[in-house]
């Protein structure tokens, strides 16, 4: 019988201490890390760029990608990122970080947007 969920190690860890976050945002998040690799949200700067206003806090339950251009600053906190995702990140001066360290500061940050 197979086990679905994620497998890394790093991300099972995440996953409690998103379990001891209070706050309501931290449960999806950890609801949607808990789905198997194949079902793992990709995010696209195009689309951060679409859903976003300049300086919302988003979270990325999954992996960020490089595809289109990112015009506003956000602070961005992500499960995972490609080198390419951070440089465009860098390009539009916004803030971003791996989702564990922004759980350690801002756990209890209101307004963050969820972006799959």
């Amino acid at each position: 019988m197979a086990i679905s969920g994620p497998e890394s190690i790093v991300k099972l860890r995440l996953i409690n201490q998103l379990r001891k976050a209070k706050r309501p945002v931290w449960a999806r998040v950890r609801e949607i890390l808990l789905k198997s690799k194949r079902r793992e949200a990709q995010v696209n700067l195009y689309r951060l760029d679409k859903f976003t206003k300049a300086n919302d806090t988003v979270v990325i339950a999954g992996k960020l990608l490089a595809v289109g251009k990112l015009t506003h600053p956000l602070t961005v906190a992500y499960v995972d990122a490609s080198q390419s995702a951070l440089e465009g990140l860098k390009e539009s001066k916004s803030k971003f970080m791996p989702l564990q360290e922004f759980l350690e500061k801002h756990a209890d940050a209101k307004n963050i947007k969820i972006v799959i």
